[in-house]
């Protein structure tokens, strides 16, 4: 993260002092010439201090960045913290458009009667942001629950900094300034979080979902994947057939994802690096051994700066929605993302389309047409979490399409 310097005066030291007072002092003012009046004294301006609430973990904690680089650009001097959590800090550490990440566990929280040993650490938290001094806090939740408006409200009360922005269908009393929220599906959650910081007149020219991957974590990717493919002459393709834990129900099937895999090593002689979290196993493993030697299992075997150092060094990337599709997002892999219950234009890889013939995007996402499609947040409502049993918002998006937008976008690498 940037390291904020040292405040400065602008106030140059006096190297003449003494000399002047022990020409006075002996009367010889004879050929000394009188000093320019310097004026009043520069006053010592205090950058100002900006605290970004974004409680989320892997791919939500991700939509923050455009926001993040575009008060980074427009006010390089300011200040900024973000408040995250422990996995939410894991990703964004690195940026330099962060100073500081506060971190703070939400899980708690999420209901309207945590135990006495949160609200204990709620206080000190609530302490430590008081003593951050802030001048701007921006909001970057939305606000249709009771909880969570009774957590943001004590937060933002928390910090007592006299601006307080975010996004809500009303005018709650703890945000002195709101942007209307249009609820889901309406826009990329993103946008939605660019146009919050865009209240103070921070802009994003060319906004982009970021992490830093630094040198240790690409040098442990190149040792996972043996850094080896005849020359680089054979595409490595990453493979996510998980979903996270949030939602089981944003799973394609497995065997799907085993067909795909099998019949890229066929016609493009590919290398499949399979990519998962440790709960994410025994999928992986089911679906290398459907794949067979072509296929490399990394899945539980890296912590998120390596994944993504895996998966800025693959050509492509096929999986589901989820954390682990906007890390490869913001590792510039051009990215086929398969959505079935959940919110595509909320959710999808920034900066992507819907899949078609022709689409000449580094992202797109593929899915099947269905009125009842997404029935994940949808409005200002959050939905069915777990869809709904026959899935057929999954099981109609068809292996020979996910094949041809792989293919589509293997030509743009």
């Amino acid at each position: 993260m940037r390291e904020q310097g040292p405040a400065e005066s602008g106030i140059p030291a006096c190297k003449g002092g003494e000399a002047g007072s022990s020409i006075a002092a002996h009367g010889c003012i004879v050929g000394i010439q009188p000093r320019p009046d310097p004026g009043p004294p520069t006053p010592n301006v205090r950058p100002e201090r900006f605290l970004v609430i974004k409680l989320a973990d892997l791919g939500d904690a991700l939509t923050v960045t455009p926001a993040l680089r575009a008060l980074r650009t427009t006010f390089p001097s300011a200040r900024t913290d973000v408040l995250v959590t422990p996995a939410g800090a894991a990703v964004l550490a690195g940026l330099d458009s962060i100073d500081r990440c506060v971190l703070f566990e939400k899980a708690p929280f999420d209901r309207l009667r945590p135990t006495m040993r949160p609200i204990a650490a709620a206080v000190a938290l609530g302490l430590k942001l008081r003593r951050g001094r802030y001048d701007r806090v921006f909001l970057l939740h939305h606000l249709f629950t009771a909880a969570g408006r009774l957590k943001y409200a004590a937060l933002l009360g928390a910090t007592g900094a006299p601006w307080r922005a975010g996004i809500a269908e009303d005018q709650p009393a703890f945000l002195t300034d709101v942007l209307p929220d249009g609820g889901y599906g309406v826009r990329h959650e993103a946008d939605y979080w660019l146009d919050v910081v865009g209240l103070v007149g921070a802009a994003n020219p060319a906004p982009r979902i970021e992490v830093q991957i630094g040198g240790e974590a690409q040098a442990r990717a190149s040792r996972l994947l043996d850094a080896s493919r005849d020359g680089g002459q054979r595409p490595r393709i990453a493979l996510y057939p998980g979903a996270g834990s949030y939602s089981l129900a944003r799973r394609w099937p497995a065997d799907r994802f085993a067909e795909v895999a099998r019949r890229l090593v066929e016609s493009a002689g590919a290398q499949i690096v399979v990519v998962g979290g440790r709960t994410e196993r025994e999928l992986a493993e089911s679906i290398c051994a459907s794949v067979g030697r072509a296929c490399r299992d990394l899945a539980g075997l890296t912590d998120v700066k390596t994944l993504a150092a895996v998966l800025s060094q693959c050509d492509l990337f096929v999986g589901n929605d989820g954390g682990v599709m906007h890390l490869a997002v913001a590792a510039a892999v051009p990215t086929v993302a398969v959505f079935g219950p959940s919110n595509d234009i909320s959710w999808g890889p920034y900066g992507g389309a819907r899949w078609q013939p022709g689409v000449a995007t580094r992202s797109v996402v593929v899915r099947a047409d269905l009125a009842c499609a997404p029935c994940m947040y949808r409005g200002y409502l959050p939905g069915t979490r777990h869809g709904c049993r026959d899935r057929d918002c999954l099981t109609s998006v068809g292996i020979d399409t996910v094949l041809q937008a792989a293919h589509a976008l293997l030509t743009l690498t």
